[in-house]
């Protein structure tokens, strides 16, 4: 009878504890092969944490070059406080440089 109350005292909280969520592994895995000529990807730059913080993306600042008079536009780097590409202007080779948050573009 005492073993028969000892397991009751111990089974009753356990089955009030109960089970909890099983938590769930989100893997995601991509798999390609090829050669890209530009290191950076203006799409490797597009986050949800730029778009909160009010942060220009990679590709916008990129068309901010390019409305100033710029052309052949290649993105050097998109992963700092300030991005940098290289552009011409009449038959000139400049690297530009672009804050994404005051969208300033300047000669670096």
């Amino acid at each position: 009878m005492r073993n028969v109350l000892l397991a009751t005292v111990c089974a009753v909280p356990l089955m009030l504890l109960g089970t909890g969520p099983a938590s769930a592994i989100d893997l995601n895995v991509g798999v390609g092969v090829g050669v890209d000529p530009y290191p950076y990807d203006d799409d490797d730059y597009d986050s949800d944490y730029d778009r909160r913080r009010g942060r220009l993306k990679c590709w916008e600042a990129k068309q901010l070059v390019r409305d100033r008079g710029y052309y052949a536009v290649v993105t050097l780097d998109c992963g700092g406080r300030i991005y940098r590409f290289r552009a011409k202007r009449k038959g000139k080779v400049y690297i530009l440089a672009v804050n994404p948050r005051t969208y300033a573009v300047w000669r670096d």
